[in-house]
């Protein structure tokens, strides 16, 4: 999926920034590789985007804190590509927050992107392409029936309606809050420097 999204950006003349991830095949750096993509990150990012930033932007509307906490945890990965899914993602978790009033869906969820990612990351590593172009076309498969999913939960249960005074004000908080500018700011700022770097 990303490197369809980077395919498609470099079509039109942008290099996608991709961080460094690391190439090492020692066990040790494998292993702390996969808890801290599958089991740390996940519950961490969970716990600071739905459960912090989230639950602060709903006071809003709920509406506006499951998208803006999407848009913020899609700058948080700071580069193009993974912003583009990572938003996608990020509304996804925010409505599974919301809808089970939990954190733990969104955690599991999260925990199961970032398994399928490492997945690929450790086919990559060790050079196994049959093993890879295999896990792909399920990846791609699961993905496919994630939009089906989707659009059905979209189509049957849409996204919690804004109250027209709600509505009014939730920009004019937003860009009002220095903090949350603030934060926004460093992150692209990071992002745009390494998009830089990545040129030069």
């Amino acid at each position: 999926m990303a490197i369809g999204i980077e395919t498609l950006l470099e079509g039109v003349g942008i290099t996608a920034y991709s961080p460094e991830l690391s190439e090492s095949t020692d066990i040790k750096n494998i292993m702390m590789d996969i808890i801290y993509g599958v089991i740390v990150a996940p519950i961490t990012e969970e716990l600071m985007v739905r459960g912090f930033v989230m639950k602060n932007l709903s006071r809003v509307s709920q509406r506006f804190g499951i998208i803006m906490s999407a848009f913020f945890f899609g700058v948080w990965h700071e580069n193009i590509t993974q912003f583009i899914l990572a938003f996608a993602a990020g509304c996804f978790f925010g409505y599974i927050t919301v809808k089970h009033n939990s954190l733990i869906p969104s955690i599991i969820a999260h925990m199961a992107v970032n398994f399928c990612a490492t997945v690929f990351d450790l086919f990559d590593r060790f050079g196994l392409e049959t093993a890879s172009d295999i896990f792909n076309i399920f990846y791609v498969l699961l993905v496919f029936a994630g939009i089906v999913l989707l659009i059905k939960m979209l189509v049957t249960e849409r996204f919690p309606y804004a109250m027209p005074e709600q509505s009014e004000r939730g920009i004019r908080i937003a860009l009002t809050s220095p903090l949350l500018m603030g934060v926004l700011l460093c992150h692209i700022s990071s992002a745009v420097f390494a998009i830089i770097q990545e040129s030069i």
